[in-house]
């Protein structure tokens, strides 16, 4: 009910002032008929065109000074009644004779949809109205030069204007009430959808945690030796884990989406770590089903690109788990290329073509529509929501884009985007090989890219599901490492032994990663200077700008995999510390 109120309350605000702004303006109508009067226009007598002066500005200039002190339910009620003073001492004049503007207070009062409102004002605007027609009635024609009794022409003037009156009224309280009811239940789904909006964003937080554990630690088991078996058995959950894990995303997003919390988060990535990050989770995907996938990576990319390169990985994902989905047979093509615009500008250009069932032409148009999943009958067995295009869609057109799709039913699908996003760098890199096929992204046994020589790293973060699986994927790189459970841990480890790196959660009870690193970095100790990577689950505009800002090197984005962790070791480890490379 909170916001329920709160929209009436704004509402009442804003008629108030709408209000208090139209009589302030009647003040020149007021000046206007009080000149007519002294030019001889209107033969209202001086007594009487003193009267509409004083009380006509008084009417008109006061609400909108009441408006600046009293309170919203005072203000409401006297700006209708000198609202209805006004009309009523207007309206039955015998020089102005407007009388369809007795029906103008009632009107207005229907502005706060409030049905009792509409009610009371009609009483008091009718008993304005009442009072003013009986001593306006005294001047009428058939009072004057008919010789009839001003009382019976009143009552016959009263009776006529009491039936219009109600007939109107009425109508008008019907209109209010049910407009009421509307808004009412409008409001009362809005406020079912963000409970629902909140509750799903909640658990699907609370599901991403140990779901983020599973692929993490399946992906650290199959870089171990181990029979065929075992290793099938490790892909089938890593394959599965995922699947669940964009489900659970989409939901999440599309919660987000709903209550209008979805935020574009600009910042600088490199086409290398895009690539590499692309084949490894759309590979991650493709684990249990094994569709040959050929990369088509352009050669010369711009080394550094500015966007929001979760949101575009995701959409990557989105449309290559779609392209796998419905692949029986054949092969999947992945298109990425990047042409310059000018004014360091380009356009990234992805492209996923399948020889999967396709889609037919009735059909295209629901693609990218929410909750539709196409041909439900012959697709009951295929995973999905249904939603990852539409949200794919949706961000796409967020940053600036456009999404486009083609499909010959029985024959395939393709989907692509084109994106503009600025170039931070021109220079090339090498991570373009045309027609690469990638099939297995997880290095086995001793393939590991490197190792090093009595690294030490302090892990701050407050879930031990989260510091177990990082762990994990450092294991395997020879690393010294220790443990704190929050900012305040790390602030006093920081200022007892040296460290060559620190991953530090952001968000942490007792001292967020924030707050420990710049506690760290303002004292002149032994760890002022060392590197220090946030982990970080927020999508916020400006997050990178905030961790740096406040004394952070670098960070990365949760979910934690391993190729990212290991970049961020290879970048900001001495290079005394890397003992084996086998690049």
């Amino acid at each position: 009910m909170g916001d329920r109120n709160i929209t009436f309350e704004e509402n009442t605000k804003q008629v108030n002032r709408m209000i208090a702004r139209m009589l302030a303006c009647c003040t020149v109508i007021i000046l206007i008929l009080v000149g007519c009067s002294v030019a001889g226009v209107f033969e209202f007598g001086r007594d009487y065109t003193l009267i509409i002066l004083i009380a006509g500005l008084f009417i008109t200039i006061t609400p909108s000074i009441l408006i600046r002190f009293g309170s919203d339910h005072v203000v409401k009620y006297y700006t209708l009644c000198m609202l209805a003073v006004f009309i009523g001492v207007l309206g039955t004049n015998n020089h102005i004779g407007i009388y369809i503007t007795y029906i103008l207070v009632p009107l207005f009062s229907c502005l706060y949809f409030e049905p009792q409102l509409v009610i009371k004002t009609s009483i008091m605007s009718y008993a304005v109205m009442a009072v003013a027609l009986y001593i306006n009635s005294a001047d009428k024609y058939e009072v004057i030069y008919l010789g009839r009794p001003h009382l019976t022409i009143y009552i016959a003037y009263l009776i006529g204007f009491t039936i219009e009156y109600m007939v109107v009224n009425s109508v008008l309280y019907l209109l209010v009430k049910r407009a009421r009811q509307m808004m009412e239940e409008r409001n009362s789904a809005k406020e079912d959808n963000r409970q629902k909006s909140e509750f799903l964003s909640a658990m699907s937080h609370e599901i991403r945690t140990p779901m983020n554990a599973i692929i993490g630690m399946a992906d650290v088991a199959m870089r171990k030796d181990m029979d065929d078996d075992l290793r099938r058995c490790l892909r089938v959950i890593k394959s599965s884990s995922t699947g669940l894990l964009e489900i659970i995303n989409d939901i999440l997003d599309l919660s987000k989406i709903e209550a209008g919390k979805m935020n574009i988060v600009i910042d600088t990535y490199t086409t290398e770590s895009l690539v590499e990050d692309m084949k490894v989770i759309i590979e991650a995907r493709n684990i249990s089903k094994k569709v040959p996938i050929y990369y088509h990576i352009q050669e010369d990319l711009p080394k550094e690109l500015e966007g929001d390169v979760v949101r575009l990985k995701q959409v990557v994902l989105n449309y290559a788990s779609n392209a796998i989905k419905y692949t029986e047979s054949g092969q999947i093509d992945v298109t990425l290329e990047c042409k310059d615009m000018g004014d360091g500008y380009a356009v990234l250009t992805y492209t996923v073509k399948d020889t999967g069932q396709g889609i037919r032409q009735e059909d295209m148009g629901r693609l990218f529509t929410m909750y539709s999943q196409l041909n439900v009958e012959k697709n009951h067995s295929k995973e999905g929501t249904g939603i990852g295009l539409a949200i794919s869609k949706y961000f796409i057109d967020s940053m600036g884009g456009e999404v486009s799709a083609e499909s010959r039913y029985g024959e395939g699908s393709t989907f692509s985007f084109r994106l503009p996003q600025k170039m931070v760098t021109e220079r090339t890199n090498e991570s373009g090989k045309v027609r690469v096929k990638y099939l297995d992204p997880v290095p086995k046994g001793e393939d590991c890219v490197f190792v090093t020589r009595g690294a030490r790293i302090l892990l701050v973060d407050d879930n031990e599901i989260n510091r177990e699986v990082i762990k994990a994927m450092l294991e395997p790189l020879d690393l010294t490492i220790r443990e704190a459970r929050n900012g305040a841990e790390a602030v006093e480890l920081a200022e007892t032994e040296i460290y060559d790196m620190i991953f530090m959660d952001s968000h942490m009870p007792v001292m967020n990663g924030e707050e420990a690193t710049r506690s760290i970095r303002s004292k002149a100790g032994i760890n002022q200077n060392t590197p220090i990577i946030a982990i970080t689950a927020d999508a916020i505009s400006g997050v990178r700008e905030r961790l740096l800002g406040n004394g952070m090197n670098d960070y990365i984005s949760k979910p934690v995999n391993m190729n990212e962790i290991c970049r961020m070791i290879r970048k900001y480890l001495p290079e005394s510390k890397i003992v084996k490379d086998s690049e």
